[in-house]
This record gives structure tokens, sequence and C-alpha cells, in this order.
């Protein structure tokens, strides 16, 4: 495998506008996203009765959690402790952490 100076040396361009975009993981588009998915949840959930608040668990970070998520909204929809609009709200964060 080449080394990373050499492959960064191919397209100046790209890494520089790269590098000064992203310096951390906060600047990413699908971290912002999941946090603005969690503080939603976190909202939604203090909503639920008390034997519920614990029920959702998921992974803020992988895929696979995101549709977990997705499936637990619609259980929280079915079940009466969210509306269609609150729930619709959620969903749209969703797909779009899943999307980024």
């Amino acid at each position: 495998m080449p080394r990373a100076e050499n492959r960064n040396a191919k397209a100046p361009e790209f890494v520089a506008s790269s590098v000064s975009r992203v310096r951390d993981f906060t600047d990413l588009q699908v971290w912002q996203l999941a946090r603005d998915l969690r503080r939603r949840v976190y909202d939604l959930v203090r909503a639920f009765p008390a034997d519920e608040k614990y029920a959702i668990q998921f992974c803020r970070l992988a895929r696979g959690s995101a549709y977990e998520l997705r499936d637990h909204l619609i259980t929280a929809e079915d079940e009466g402790y969210l509306t269609a609009e609150d729930h619709q709200s959620a969903e749209l964060l969703a797909q779009r952490v899943v999307q980024t």
C-alpha cells in the first residue's frame, strides 16, 4: 500500500480542502445529524412511562442501530407513546443519518 505522503501528493487540492473542512469527528455532517437525532429521541423518551424509558437501546454510531431505532420509533407510535407527527420527525432524522 502506498504511503500516505505519496497518496496525498497525487491530489493536493482534494487533500487540502478535506483537511481544512474536517479537523475532528465533530466536523462530520453524519455525526452532527446523529447528535440531532439523539437529542430528539431523548426529548421524546422523556414522555415515556418509567418502565419504558430504558427499553430503547442502540449504538449511536452504527448504521444497523439507526435501523433498530426506526423500529423502536414505530413501536413507540404503535403503543401510543408518540404521536404520528413526533414519529415522522424522528424518522426523517434517522433516515438522514443512515443515508449520510
